[in-house]
């Protein structure tokens, strides 16, 4: 049945009855239930966007355990990752070297890598992958550590079980630093504390009082005796067997002659602050073949693969040399 309802006609200005069709009436309930669909929508994204639902909150909370936790690996990843190189390299670039004997195997390398890969690829695919991966990856890190570690103390086993060739090249400190706290500057580019510019920085700095001995790292003869407020100051240069010298600089007191033999542990002078030193300090170098290497790498004798380790990363801790 058909609405009725009133039209006004202007020409003879009077109201005429007149009936509505049930399609406009359909339309009209149509055009009134989509705009409170509309308005429902609208109501709801502004909700969903304002608030969360108990499950939501739930699923943020695990989200941030996630990458929490994603966090804490990529820490041990990185720190695991640093040991093994390092490592890696004394096994391969200086140990296996001094003692003519086999580097590492290319498939430890190559196992190494994809160790690499597959963390990586597992951060890609997001945290089920990376939950599902880190416990393998895990556990191939440290049997690389167990298996590079054993390498690295049979190569310190043989040299401390060759006493003569421990002996000749340069294999301790040379100064005592049974705490390991005394380096103040490691080899490597860094920043010259007079010049205020990026400058190879030759050798391995020493923190210690004036006086404090100063040692022969191997058996050598003292090649040369410098004394001098200049440049490196009060310096003796030790020539060794197999291509080896040391440089012992800013001493205070020389206690040896040019040309004079000396053993390992004997003393060559004290800690001084000679020449262009910031403070009481040692500057101590180990040359290969007439090259400055790291004196970090010769220090097996007197040290085990952890403490060198700790030394290691205790001298890349400072920024500046002292001379």
């Amino acid at each position: 049945m058909a609405r009725e309802g009133y039209h006004f006609n202007r020409e003879s200005l009077s109201f005429t009855q007149v009936g509505q069709s049930w399609g406009r009436r359909i339309f009209g309930w149509v055009k009134y239930m989509l705009a409170g669909f509309g308005l429902a929508v609208i109501c709801y994204l502004v909700y969903s966007l304002s608030f969360y639902t108990p499950r939501e909150r739930q699923m943020q909370d695990n989200n941030r355990l996630l990458a929490d936790y994603v966090k804490t690996l990529q820490a041990r990843y990185d720190n695991v990752s640093a040991v093994l190189k390092d490592l890696e390299q004394r096994d391969n670039t200086i140990y296996r070297v001094i003692f003519e004997a086999e580097p590492a195997l290319d498939d430890e390398q190559a196992a190494a890598q994809m160790i690499g890969q597959m963390y990586d690829q597992a951060k890609r695919e997001g945290c089920e992958a990376m939950q599902e991966t880190t416990k393998d990856v895990l556990i191939g890190l440290a049997d690389r550590a167990r298996e590079a570690s054993a390498s690295f103390n049979d190569i310190v086993e043989l040299a401390q079980a060759d006493t003569l060739f421990a002996r000749e090249v340069p294999s301790i400190q040379p100064l005592d630093n049974s705490t390991l706290t005394r380096v103040a500057a490691p080899f490597g580019v860094r920043m010259h504390p007079f010049y205020k510019m990026l400058r190879l920085h030759t050798g391995l700095d020493y923190a210690a009082p004036v006086g404090y001995p100063v040692r022969a790292t191997a058996n050598g003869v003292v090649k040369d005796v410098v004394r001098s407020q200049r440049g490196y100051g009060n310096t003796v240069i030790v020539t060794h067997a197999r291509g080896y010298s040391t440089l012992y600089a800013h001493l205070d007191e020389i206690k040896v002659k040019k040309g004079a033999k000396v053993r390992q542990g004997e003393p060559l002078g004290t800690v001084g602050s000679t020449g262009m030193c910031m403070a009481p300090a040692l500057h101590y170098e180990v040359h290969f073949e007439g090259r400055p290497v790291d004196p970090v790498n010769y220090f097996f004798l007197e040290l085990d693969p952890l403490q060198l380790a700790r030394l290691a990363k205790l001298a890349g801790q400072t920024g500046q040399s002292m001379d």
